[in-house]
C-alpha cells in the first residue's frame, strides 16, 4: 500500500504537528506501508524508509500533490 502524506506547516521550526506528522509516517512505513511525505521547509529528519518530497511554495506543493495522488493508495 502507498500512502502519501501532505503537510503544510507555516512555522520556521519545529512544532508538535510537524512532529506528530513525523512520527505518523514513520509508524505508518515501520508496519510495512510505503510512505511518501510531502512537506514544506522544516529541519525535522525524515523517518527511515520514508521518501520525501519538500516543497518551498503553494505551486510546488500543488505539483507534488498532483503527481503523488496519481501514484498512492491512499492520500492524507
Amino acid at each position: 500500500m502507498h500512502l502519501a502524506l501532505v503537510g503544510a506547516f507555516p512555522f520556521p521550526f519545529p512544532q508538535g504537528s510537524q512532529v506528530y506528522f513525523a512520527e505518523q509516517a514513520g509508524s505508518l512505513a515501520v508496519v510495512g506501508a510505503r510512505v511518501t511525505l510531502v512537506t514544506g521547509p522544516t529541519p525535522l529528519a525524515t523517518p527511515a524508509d520514508v521518501a520525501r518530497v519538500d516543497v518551498r511554495s503553494a505551486a510546488d506543493m500543488a505539483a507534488a500533490v498532483t503527481a503523488q495522488v496519481k501514484q498512492c493508495d491512499v492520500f492524507i
